[in-house]
């Protein structure tokens, strides 16, 4: 996580005030504390930049906690454990029962593989703040990993209890719950967090997941979506996602009809997710002689993210079929932006070939976006 603008200024100048510019004038110090405490250029250029300032004449044992703990994230970032851990424990040994650092070298320990190291380190955490939702969680999801579950749900339960709205801890719990007793104990769950915390978002997120990868249960599905685009607006909500639910329960006509509206709308707000390929299709090709408007993008993009590539495929027949040549080009040209090869022959616009490289990118978009897994209800 990358400090604060505001934060990070009084850390500079604080750092600065330590070191003896006197004795090393053609040192840049203000630029090696932004990368090191910025965390900017990636871990080697921190590394350097940390190390550098380390080695300043009368810097204060704070500041070089500081330092320490600032390379020691570098490393953990580069997955450069043992280092990170070594770091940590140097700036544990300048400045005490720091929180931070004992948290951070326990997040090291857990992907070294040292599990009872981690363990302890999370312990220490919490001893020195119980009430630390950050601590709270991280150890959760650390007991949730080792398989721990009921300790597992109950730190979930108390980081829920200081901050019902915490990012991510109720989606946790509601997995904790599945885990520990199936559907039932996170239905079960589920029926009573909407009771409790009726208007949380994270509690409608869940009970689509459930309801869509397990329970079947449409009819709770569209409820939840429906709840959720309430505390929460917008066009993703209130249309994205009840047109994911309606193709997924084969309410197609409906399910289309949320993509052209969804489409449509997005095209009048200038949407960001798709902003790139709208300057591009612009500078591309004139897609008013065509006969094409934006929202073709918005519609095609959206089936293949919803897992319908055969929607997907359609929306692009169509297009190739009313725009000809600059058409193949444009879609030729949007393929490859994404990675996906096409040969030859498809550029050149042999039909098989084209055909297969469209196939391949519309399936590479249902892949990556993750809306795939929400398929009919898994067994057992």
């Amino acid at each position: 996580m990358r400090i604060r603008l505001a934060a990070l200024i009084i850390v500079i100048a604080t750092l600065l005030l330590s070191f003896n510019s006197v004795s090393k004038p053609t040192t840049n110090y203000t630029e090696l504390a932004s990368s090191c405490l910025g965390n900017k250029g990636g871990m080697s250029n921190v590394v350097v930049a940390c190390t550098t300032l380390m080695k300043a004449e009368e810097i204060t044992p704070a500041s070089e906690a500081r330092l320490l703990r600032a390379r020691g994230w570098a490393y953990y970032c580069g997955e450069q454990y043992d280092r990170a851990v070594s770091d940590y424990t140097s700036a544990l040994a300048l400045h005490p029962n720091d929180p931070h650092s004992i948290l951070r070298r326990a997040f090291a320990h857990d992907l070294s593989g040292n599990v009872q190291a981690a363990e302890g380190d999370y312990a220490k955490a919490l001893l020195l703040d119980s009430n630390s939702t950050y601590a709270l969680y991280n150890k959760a999801k650390f007991d949730w990993r080792q398989e721990k579950i009921p300790a597992a749900i109950q730190g979930l339960e108390r980081v829920l209890e200081i901050d019902p709205g915490y990012d991510g801890a109720g989606l946790v719990l509601a997995d904790a719950h599945y885990d520990l007793d199936g559907v039932d104990g996170a239905d079960q769950f589920l029926q009573q967090a909407k009771r409790r915390w009726p208007d949380q978002k994270w509690v409608y997120d869940a009970q689509m997941n459930l309801t869509l990868m397990y329970t079947g249960d449409h009819e709770s599905a569209l409820q939840a979506s429906s709840v959720y685009a309430r505390l929460s607006p917008g066009i993703i909500n209130e249309l994205f996602i009840p047109a994911m639910i309606h193709l997924k329960i084969g309410d197609e006509d409906k399910g289309i009809d949320y993509v052209s509206e969804y489409a449509d709308r997005s095209v009048q707000q200038g949407l960001e997710d798709l902003r790139f390929y709208k300057r591009w299709y612009r500078k591309t090709t004139n897609w008013w002689v065509l006969g094409q408007d934006e929202e073709w993008l918005y519609r095609f993009m959206s089936y293949a993210m919803l897992g319908r590539t055969d929607l997907a495929k359609a929306e692009i027949d169509d297009f190739l079929r009313d725009a000809g040549e600059n058409g193949r080009k444009i879609v030729v040209s949007v393929i490859r932006r994404a990675g996906v090869p096409v040969s030859q022959e498809a550029q050149a616009g042999s039909s098989g070939p084209l055909n297969d490289a469209i196939a391949d990118y519309v399936d590479h978009l249902a892949k990556t976006s993750g809306f795939r897994e929400f398929g009919p209800p898994k067994e057992g």
